[in-house]
């Protein structure tokens, strides 16, 4: 499997597993795309004490922080909807602990960079290849807020239409393309994207419908309390993966039904 997430069969790829639509599971052999893509590692630890590291979040006040965490176990949901892809960005001072929150989000998965990508510092092959590979899992972006606009636009367009720009070779053919996730890309930033891409076109409404942003408070937590519970991200992840799936993949149309309803709320 080169691919990460739902297949048309109803069931579920992870990077060593495949679990089947009736929640059977069968251990597969990770590619070497997937490895190198998402410099892969097997899960690790408890999923007791891994549940203790986002439970922080559990105060008022956090609210944004949980809802960060959270688009970790949203993004495979994209698929019973008729959308390809959303940018949810959260927007806070140095040391909020924004990028707290997207290692957690990435946690769900795998460890806690896995789903981290950058086009600053990845060729634009490459990191398309990687949301190619999640397929429909978590992507995340830290600090964006430095990315060209003009860039930052093409991105939300490839981030909500599935796949990056298509080009063509010399002879006219079309070049290798990677594309078909339905996912969703958390980012974090110190600045609006939206206020960013407003000063660079005339309109950019389009671009910024594709972009769910929001601010996060200051001073949620002391530094000592961030670092000894983030830590724990280095012992304790990928482990919430196989049983949300299984869940997810036998009550199906259940899953489909609610996430219909909550859109149409």
């Amino acid at each position: 499997y080169a691919q990460l997430g739902w297949r048309d069969d109803g069931s579920f790829v992870l990077p060593d597993m495949v679990i089947n639509a009736n929640g059977s599971k069968q251990r597969i052999e990770p590619s070497k795309n997937i490895v190198n893509a998402l410099q892969w590692k097997p899960a690790r630890g408890s999923i007791d004490e891994w549940k203790k590291i986002p439970a922080v979040y559990e105060r008022p006040g956090m609210e944004g922080f949980q809802f960060g965490f959270l688009t970790g176990f949203a993004s495979p949901l994209f698929k019973f909807t008729n959308f390809t892809g959303a940018m949810v960005n959260m927007v806070g001072q140095r040391g909020a602990g924004k990028s707290s929150a997207a290692l957690c989000a990435n946690s769900v998965w795998g460890h806690r960079k896995q789903g981290w990508a950058d086009i600053e510092h990845d060729t634009q092959r490459a990191f398309y290849g990687k949301l190619g590979v999640l397929g429909n899992l978590l992507a995340t972006y830290d600090e964006i807020t430095n990315i060209d606009p003009d860039r930052m636009s093409d991105l939300a367009y490839a981030v909500t239409k599935g796949q990056g720009r298509q080009r063509l070779t010399q002879s006219g053919a079309a070049a290798e393309n990677f594309g078909g996730w339905e996912l969703l890309m958390l980012s974090t930033a110190n600045a609006p994207m939206h206020s960013r891409l407003s000063l660079e076109k005339a309109d950019a409404s389009a671009e910024a419908s594709r972009i769910f942003e929001y601010h996060l408070p200051q001073n949620t937590m002391t530094k000592s309390e961030a670092d000894s519970t983030f830590d724990q991200l280095n012992n304790h992840f990928g482990v919430a993966a196989e049983p949300y799936v299984t869940n997810l993949v036998k009550n199906r149309e259940k899953v489909a039904a609610r996430v219909h309803a909550w859109i149409k709320e």
